[in-house]
């Protein structure tokens, strides 16, 4: 549930909801259709087979694990270069 968390808290939830009516990420099928939309993949099992998905799902694992390890009253601007969006 924390990926859930980071997802929403990051504004995915947010710039997904405007382009595809799609809101809140609060169940294991709604993080995976975020992921699959965020990498631009049908299937989760699609990640890797081009240059693109995996390079945004890496970017995606970092922002995430930078998320996970730092202290909570740090903006999540402050983790990702350039901000987030």
């Amino acid at each position: 549930k924390a990926f859930w968390r980071y997802l929403n808290e990051a504004g995915y939830a947010d710039e997904y909801e405007s382009e595809h009516g799609v809101d809140a990420i609060n169940s294991p099928e709604r993080a995976a259709l975020y992921v699959r939309m965020i990498c631009g993949v049908q299937s989760r099992s699609e990640i890797g087979k081009t240059v693109a998905s995996l390079v945004k799902w890496k970017a995606l694992d970092s922002e995430y694990l930078a998320w996970l390890s730092a202290p909570t009253s740090v903006p999540l601007d402050a983790l990702v270069p350039g901000g987030v969006g």
